[in-house]
């Protein structure tokens, strides 16, 4: 723990139990008037901040306390005051509390009436269970049944949360835990931790003084949040910079999740009662503006942490809105293949409890969820649990088929908030926020690394407690990354990277390879066999087999680059139809998705580099709906395109377009995946 200021003289006088009370009167500082006058002052200053019903940050008492603490030592009530305030929410100084309690109780066992609480408190967070145990058993015998009601609550809860620590100290899971240092940590409070699929990157949320603005919270009384990002160089991570106004606010904001490929990041900013934003990666290190997500995601309430499934189409996130079973639970939304959010389901009373969830986060085998949680057997503050769907959770969704959660275990949970648990692409690691002693600052961020494929930290492990999935493991994964190249020039290429379980026939991972051509996916290992596919506006489509046995390694990185034929216009006869595979609208709208984007700048670069080039911009829709209706509609499709290139400078005398409904499709539409294919748009040449 960093060495406090006002702390440094306390050492000394830790340890006089048995002594007599000493007030703060004149009678017993005769000499030293003045001072005991500065002390009283400094007593009715930390009053005026302990005694504040209207905020919870008692620790902010402290430095008034310490001072009258280095006058007189030996006070009873102050002394418990001072522990008080540092078992307080978002103290820093949790462990050193015991022993200002056990002093408070030497001098005076009856100091204050719910000393014996505070008490158990210090010792369960010192993981004394048996003590602890005692403290607040002692403590209820003193509460009344209609009075005391959330106290008596509160502390059997505490008590069943000692008996569970007892037991997970019992058995240990074998990981190693690292603090990340100085360079990620601070005195202040770090979480919120992503990290890249490759484990090159982290990007975190921290309170401290270089906020933008360098503003305090009136609600927490710390600086606001902002979001820092760090490398890993040369086998460390490089020293934290703040991200500057690229993802940064006056206001609070934080991270709240990002895409396998690091590509895509969810923040958290503080407007509006707490609101989810998405940023894309441009380039090496440039984020797009933040645009603010669906408001099927967001409400007036208060949202926090987000995550998407591998293939894109649930995103889950963590909401206070009411109509939940306790106070921020986890919800669903399922977007379809038109891109169309779905209501938000609440994941159900398996997952969520009465108490608070927090920091969703998927597994990218698609089924398995880490989410940190107040509720379930917790051994005090939130801890880390998972669990697995046993069914089709994008079709006839059953919250009964989530395994009932699991405790990861000790020593990654403690009796204090360990949170935002995110789990490496390869499985060997887990990056999470904890506040354990010998650490920075409050809430600091450490590396899990797992040395145990059966504990129930591993995503791997056998998840015994379901009836659901008794004797089933959580896949493994096979990560594949790669480039993707012009093999007539070898210069990068944006590119759409598709993933299909060819047992299955459905895609099961989708990314959209950056503007250096890269591209990062996952997918399960056992036995299956898979397609990958990979197209861009102006190339010849790849499509190649990948084989993945039992006996692939989950920590395995298939560096896979891929060579683009490079279609060749000018060869092409007059008359010939070019797919455009990645151009999206809005449901039953012409309106252009921000998605298609990439493609449509592809068909631009095509035009300018042929300038004699005419085409005719084609539109197609599946055979749902009348015939005039999609009509209408592929029109009004084709002709949002064509104003998309006249916008960006393409003569119009050089395009036209027409809409030919559902005539011409090139699947079965009694397929889903058959209908999202005659859903497309191509180009067709009319002259060059």
């Amino acid at each position: 723990m960093k060495k406090y200021l006002f702390f440094s003289f306390f050492l000394s006088s830790l340890f006089t139990f048995g002594q007599q009370n000493v007030p703060f009167d004149q009678q017993n500082f005769k000499d030293n008037i003045a001072g005991l006058t500065r002390a009283q002052d400094s007593i009715s200053a930390g009053d005026a901040l302990f005694y504040d019903k209207r905020s919870s940050n008692d620790y902010l008492a402290l430095p008034y306390y310490m001072s009258a603490e280095r006058f007189n030592p030996n006070n009873d009530i102050l002394n418990y005051k001072i522990g008080a305030c540092m078992l307080s929410h978002n103290s820093p100084f949790k462990t050193e509390a015991l022993a200002y309690l056990e002093k408070a109780y030497a001098i005076n066992p009856k100091v204050a009436p719910d000393i014996h609480y505070f008490l158990g408190r210090a010792y369960h967070l010192a993981m004394e269970w048996e003590k602890a145990k005692t403290e607040y058993s002692t403590y209820l015998a003193t509460l009344n049944e209609k009075k005391n009601a959330k106290e008596i609550a509160d502390t059997k809860k505490k008590i069943e949360e000692c008996n569970t620590g007892e037991e997970l100290v019992k058995h240990p899971v074998k990981v190693v835990i690292e603090n990340l240092g100085p360079n990620i940590n601070t005195q202040y409070p770090e979480y919120g931790v992503l990290v890249n699929a490759d484990e090159t990157e982290m990007i975190f949320t921290s309170k401290r003084p270089e906020t933008m603005g360098s503003s305090i919270d009136l609600g927490s009384s710390q600086y606001m949040e902002d979001i820092y990002i760090s490398h890993y160089v040369n086998g460390e991570w490089t020293k934290a910079t703040n991200s500057g106004t690229a993802l940064n606010t006056e206001d609070n904001d934080a991270t709240a999740g990002i895409s396998l490929d690091g590509k895509t990041l969810y923040l958290y900013r503080g407007n509006d009662g707490g609101d989810l934003y998405v940023t894309h990666l441009t380039g090496d290190t440039n984020w797009s503006k933040p645009e603010l997500m669906s408001d099927k995601l967001n409400s007036k309430y208060f949202e926090t942490s987000v995550c998407v499934s591998p293939d894109g189409k649930i995103i889950y996130f963590v909401s206070e809105r009411p109509g939940g079973f306790g106070g921020r639970d986890i919800y669903k939304i399922d977007v379809d293949t038109n891109g169309v959010w779905g209501a938000a389901q609440n994941l159900g009373p398996t997952i969520n409890t009465r108490y608070n969830e927090e920091g969703i986060a998927v597994h990218p085998d698609g089924k398995t969820i880490y989410f940190s949680s107040e509720g379930h057997n917790t051994m005090g503050g939130y801890d880390v649990f998972k669990s697995s769907y046993s069914g089709d959770i994008k079709n006839n969704y059953d919250p009964k088929k989530w395994a009932v959660p699991e405790n990861i275990g000790y020593p990654i949970n403690t009796p204090d908030d360990d949170v935002f648990f995110c789990i490496s692409a390869n499985g060997k690691h887990a990056y999470y926020s904890s506040i354990r002693k010998g650490g920075e600052g409050e809430k600091d961020i450490y590396r899990i690394t797992f040395l145990d494929n059966d504990s129930a930290a591993s995503p791997t492990n056998t998840i015994a407690s379901s009836k659901h999935n008794k004797g089933k493991k959580a896949t493994k994964q096979l990560n594949i990354k790669g480039v993707i190249l012009d093999s007539s020039t070898n210069k990068k290429v944006e590119a759409s990277v598709d993933i299909t379980d060819n047992t299955t026939h459905t895609v099961i991972g989708h990314v959209n390879a950056n503007a250096e051509g890269e591209y990062h996916l996952s997918v399960p290992i056992g036995g299956s066999n898979y397609e990958i596919m990979v197209t861009a506006v102006g190339y010849h489509p790849f499509i190649d087999n990948i084989n993945v046995t039992d006996t692939t390694k989950s920590s395995d990185i298939e560096e896979n680059s891929i060579s683009l034929k490079p279609i060749n216009i000018q060869s092409l006869p007059v008359g010939s139809s070019i797919a455009l595979n990645n151009i999206y609208y809005n449901f039953n709208k012409a309106t252009l998705r921000r998605e298609s984007k990439a493609e449509l700048s592809r068909l631009v670069d095509i035009l300018n580099k042929n300038p004699n080039l005419k085409i005719e911009l084609s539109s197609y829709t599946d055979n749902v709906g009348s015939d005039e209706y999609n009509l209408k509609l592929s029109e009004a499709r084709a002709k949002s395109v064509v104003d998309y290139l006249v916008a960006h400078q393409i003569d119009s005398n050089r395009l036209e377009y027409k809409g030919y409904g559902k005539s011409n499709p090139v699947a079965d539409n009694r397929t889903k995946q058959g209908k999202k294919l005659n859903r497309r748009t191509e180009f067709k040449i009319l002259a060059k």
